[in-house]
């Protein structure tokens, strides 16, 4: 099912299976000479790790979807944490489920609410909203290039993409990349686009790449040699660019 370049042999298989399973397919890394061995995954975890939590959501799931979701953006937001507690008083209140809609109202609602209080305790302010703390590239050391990585998913589908930049120590460019991954988690995104950035930087013949990442568990993961990793042909060759 894989061909001597490492890729799967789409013509051997692609006619058996309907069209939404081979969107899982693709977003799986073909296995390479030299991956580890398989090993059991649970699926229900992105570690891979069994968990109670998670067993019990797989056979309860009327106890953990529906109106849950909404509790679950709440606590994911990703703005202030006084905003994050008034969209949960405005959810505990009212009894919201819709939680498209109550972020989007309990955010307006929040904002109005603060400039109508700035207007009136603070007249001379600039209205515009509270100033958010600037964000710069930061560069690399001399001769290092710097990768810039990136995932996402969509929650409506599952479909993810990737991509990334790659820029010298002067913040120059060099070169740029997307990708459309298929179905799968967002932390595989996140693995994902890391794989295609040192593909690119191998391409480009880089001397020394540093990876920059705003997913905490991928940076730990593959700073953590020592510990839990994931058992995958993916995260395998990610180890093997890495290394080179």
């Amino acid at each position: 099912m894989v061909t001597s370049e490492g890729q799967w042999a789409w013509d051997r298989f692609h006619y058996l299976l309907p069209s939404d399973v081979l969107e899982y397919i693709v977003a799986v890394k073909a296995p390479g000479p030299h991956a580890s061995r398989d090993t059991p995954r649970w699926s229900w975890e992105d570690s891979s790790v069994f968990t109670v939590r998670s067993a019990y959501a797989m056979h309860f799931p009327q106890h953990t979807g529906g109106g849950d979701a909404i509790w679950k953006e709440i606590q994911h937001f990703k703005g202030l944490h006084r905003v994050q507690s008034f969209l949960w008083l405005v959810c505990k209140s009212f009894g919201i489920t819709d939680s498209l809609w109550v972020l989007l109202f309990g955010s307006i609602l929040w904002n109005l609410w603060v400039s109508r209080n700035r207007k009136i305790f603070d007249p001379d302010a600039i209205d515009g909203g509270e100033r958010q703390p600037s964000v710069r590239w930061n560069s690399p050391w001399s001769g290092v290039w710097k990768l810039n990585v990136d995932g996402a998913r969509n929650l409506a589908d599952g479909s993810a993409s990737c991509g990334g930049v790659i820029r010298d120590s002067h913040g120059t460019w060099i070169a740029g990349f997307s990708k459309y991954i298929g179905k799968c988690s967002t932390l595989e995104a996140e693995f994902w686009v890391v794989y295609e950035g040192l593909v690119c930087a191998q391409r480009l013949n880089a001397a020394s790449i540093m990876v920059e990442s705003d997913n905490l568990t991928v940076v730990h993961t593959l700073q953590n040699s020592g510990g839990r990793r994931p058992h995958s042909s993916l995260f395998d060759s990610i180890c093997g660019l890495l290394r080179r």
